[in-house]
């Protein structure tokens, strides 16, 4: 079944038909599928990226200098510095060009509500944080992980991970866009719903560096104008909770093995919960 995620756990977990349809058939979408925001989603990660690389080569010394101005007056500035504007315009032409690559038609809206986004990204220094660097003095952004875990059975799989920024204390984050604020007890479950992805980050970490990361946390970037930046962060790991994280590894990829072999892949998740449809990309094929 190829190396396993917690992309594609979390699928499962969602809804075991579209896992079928995306692990199982290798479709990754109906036809007429509006990928609107999966790549504003993809090209805001691009951004953060090149905006933490720019923040530690001091490429953004200049409007750190003027968010600072404005925090040292107490003013709240109802329009940003205009050299805040100036940065998330630069920022934005790579949306655009990755709406262009993906060719796909969407509505020019999501082009202000993007700049929208990455200006507050760029006013709301709170959630910035002092990145880890490697041996050339490079933020670890972007990094991939892959390990090997080992079931009861002593069967090895490979795991990839993802891991979107390392802090200088090695505790990985994840960067998440939402049109709704997340819930602190339980989403940061590590071994159950969104708050998985927290725990399987954490593994990684101790997987490639061999220490448990202090932390490991979500930044959530709203889509609506109420919204703040959110930061969610679970801290006090242990050896023994990523062991248990390493056990629901091992049940999922047992559980699909399973499901394969049966060939049985209804609409509801691993666990028999209602799946999410508001966001499948082959809801239109299920009458949804």
């Amino acid at each position: 079944m190829g190396k396993e995620s917690f992309s594609k756990h979390n699928i499962a977990l969602n809804c075991l038909k579209q896992f079928n349809e995306q692990y199982n058939k290798g479709r990754w979408e109906a036809k007429g599928t509006d990928r609107s925001a999966l790549v504003m989603g993809d090209a805001l990660h691009q951004v953060l990226d090149v905006m933490m690389r720019d923040y530690v080569n001091g490429a953004l010394s200049d409007v750190i200098d003027a968010l600072r101005e404005f925090e040292l007056s107490r003013a709240v500035p109802r329009v940003y510095p205009d050299i805040v504007k100036e940065h998330a315009l630069h920022y934005c032409r790579m949306y655009q060009s990755a709406a262009k690559r993906s060719k796909d038609t969407f509505d020019p809206a999501y082009i202000t509500r993007f700049e929208w986004m990455v200006r507050k990204a760029m006013a709301d220094t709170r959630w910035w944080v002092i990145p880890g660097l490697n041996e050339f003095g490079e933020p670890l952004t972007e990094l991939k992980v892959d390990f090997t875990i080992k079931n009861a059975l002593g069967e090895d799989f490979e795991f990839t991970s993802k891991l979107d920024i390392l802090d200088h204390t090695m505790s990985p984050y994840d960067y998440k866009t939402s049109s709704e604020l997340f819930n602190p007890k339980s989403d940061c479950n590590i071994l159950a719903g969104k708050g998985y992805q927290l725990g399987t980050q954490a593994v990684a970490v101790y997987e490639k560096f061999k220490i448990v990361p202090p932390k490991t946390g979500f930044i959530i970037f709203p889509k609506k104008d109420a919204l703040e930046i959110q930061v969610l962060r679970v801290s006090g790991l242990t050896v023994s909770d990523l062991a248990n994280v390493k056990l629901r590894m091992c049940w999922i990829v047992n559980t699909l093995e399973w499901h394969k072999r049966q060939n049985r892949f209804p609409m509801q998740g691993i666990e028999g919960t209602k799946p999410n449809c508001m966001f499948c990309q082959f809801k239109s094929e299920c009458g949804v």
